[in-house]
Parts: structure tokens; C-alpha cells; sequence
């Protein structure tokens, strides 16, 4: 039997809403009312049934609504805008600490992007965030997203290396990452965005948590290059691995010499001046979410 469902063969026998559903009610399909206005479909508390709730309880691990705590299977998420240098919003609200030792300013060169510009003139000048805490493992499928750009202040500093970029996740925020050393996640158990002082490159650096860091350039960016990137790392439970993905292209994965799946592990957003050269970065969004097991 066919069913033209734009002919509208299929109606209930009295009533009949814009808006309405098809549901099985547990022993056959029928008429769901729709909901009141500004509601949402969902599951009820218990699981056994579909509801509509008011859209203004669902929080998503923001400060606001009427649900106090996450449930299981739900998302939480966090953000940072640019608004200030740690100022985060729902998970992220009052759980971002500034690592920069510089002054941001807002962008404003009339491109219309939101976000910070951090100039960097000396040696050690640092700019970014990372979580209060560890807070979370691979089993929450963790997902941080981040926007931003490398600016060299004058064309001769364009082919230097002096310089840090850290993006993504690790078991040690204590750390300032700023070794300069070729093994600065050594014994971490980290999966990052990543260029170290020696590097020519950015690419995945990842550990374990052994005394061996592992870099990987299947997916990289040279050390000059001044585009805006957008770059997502995550990890994905199902799978025991940790993925990433630049501006949107098909994503990457691994396998191995990456933090295991019952280690905690928190976020860092981080780039580093190294000796004199005069460079900035900018830093337009970055987004965080992880499921509730």
C-alpha cells in the first residue's frame, strides 16, 4: 500500500491540528496534540512517554530555567565570545581562567568579527583560557570547537617559529605549556591543535600519558600561515578515539597515544610570543559540549 502523505490521506477521525503528531501510544498510532506556544517535544522523566515542556526549562548546563541539574543522555555546552578574557557562558560560565599576562583588546578593525586581539611585543607574551578544572572523559564524547587567526605584525617575522599554539584537551592545566622542549606533553595525557616552539607546523600532537609525545601532520597548517581557521576536536566514545576536523573537512581520526577513556580531562585555548618578534593572534569564539552519562 502506498500513502501519499502531501494528499493528506492519513487524519485522525474527529480532530485535527497544524502541529499535530503521529505517536504510538503503546498499542497502536495516534493523534499527539501539539504543544502550547514557545513549547518543545521531548521525553518525559521516566522515559516511557513523549511530553511537551516549555522551552524556557531546558538550560542545556546554563545558569538559568527550572531544571537544577543535567539529565542522563543530555547535553551540556559552553561558550566563550570574546566579551571578555575568561568570561564563559553555560558550563563555561564562571569556570574559565585567563592564562594571558597581556591585555586583549576588542577587534575592531570594521570586519565586523567579535572577539579578542592579543598583541604580543616580548618574549613570553601569552594569551587564551583553560577550564578551572577537569571535568570531564572521553566517555562524555567531549567536542571544542575554536575560531581564530595568526597576525604577524611585520612581514619579516612572517617565517619564524617562535611561537606556541595550544588548542584542545588535557589531564594537566597546571602547566603553562611553554617548555622549550620538543616533548612538552611528555607524560600528559593530552589530544591537541598543536605547535611547539621547534615546530615548522601545527598539527596533532597527542599522549597517552608516557614519556613520548606523538605528532602528526596528516593534518596541519604551516607555521606562516595568517587565514582564519575554524578547528574541532573531539572525542567519540563509541569508537575509543579522539577525532579533529580544520574548516570543515572530513575528519581525522586516532587511536592510539591518546588520554584514556576514564581519564579526566579539561580545555585549553592558548597562544605564546617567543623572543622579540612582534606578532598577534586573534581569537573569535570557542564552543564546548559533552553528553551527561
Amino acid at each position: 500500500m502506498t500513502i501519499n502523505t502531501d494528499s493528506n490521506t492519513i487524519r485522525h477521525s474527529t480532530t485535527n491540528n497544524s502541529g499535530d503528531l503521529l505517536v504510538n501510544n503503546g498499542s497502536k498510532f495516534d493523534r499527539k496534540a501539539r504543544g502550547a506556544a514557545n513549547q518543545v517535544f521531548a521525553m518525559n522523566g521516566t522515559g516511557t512517554d513523549t511530553t511537551w515542556i516549555d522551552q524556557s526549562t531546558i538550560t542545556g548546563g546554563g545558569s538559568s530555567g527550572s531544571i537544577p541539574l543535567p539529565t542522563v543522555g543530555s547535553v551540556i555546552q559552553g561558550a566563550w565570545y570574546g566579551t571578555g578574557a575568561a568570561l564563559g557562558t553555560g558550563v563555561w560560565g564562571s569556570f574559565l581562567t585567563n592564562t594571558s599576562n597581556v591585555t586583549p583588546a576588542q577587534i575592531s578593525d570594521g570586519s565586523g568579527r567579535m572577539g579578542l586581539r592579543y598583541n604580543f611585543t616580548v618574549d613570553d607574551d601569552r594569551g587564551g583560557f583553560k577550564t578551572n578544572a577537569l571535568h570531564f572523559f572521553r566517555m562524555n564524547d567531549p567536542e571544542l570547537w575554536v575560531r581564530y587567526k595568526y597576525d604577524p605584525l611585520s612581514a619579516a617575522h612572517s617565517s619564524s617559529n617562535n611561537y606556541r599554539l595550544t588548542i584542545g584537551f588535557t589531564n594537566d592545566l597546571s602547566s603553562l605549556y611553554d617548555s622549550d622542549e620538543s616533548q612538552t606533553l611528555a607524560t600528559k595525557s593530552a589530544f591537541m591543535w598543536y605547535k611547539d616552539l621547534l615546530d615548522t607546523s601545527i598539527q596533532v600532537n597527542r599522549n597517552d600519558g608516557d614519556a613520548t609525545q606523538d605528532k602528526d601532520g596528516v593534518v596541519s597548517l604551516t607555521q606562516t600561515d595568517s587565514s582564519i581557521h575554524t578547528v574541532r576536536l573531539f572525542g567519540d566514545s563509541t569508537n575509543n578515539r579522539f577525532g579533529i576536523s580544520v574548516d570543515g573537512a572530513t575528519a581525522t581520526y586516532f587511536t592510539t597515544e591518546i588520554p584514556g577513556s576514564a581519564t579526566r580531562l579539561g580545555c585549553i585555548v592558548q597562544f605564546e610570543n617567543e623572543g622579540g618578534d612582534d606578532r598577534s593572534f586573534e581569537l573569535y569564539g570557542a564552543y564546548f559540549k559533552c553528553k551527561v552519562i
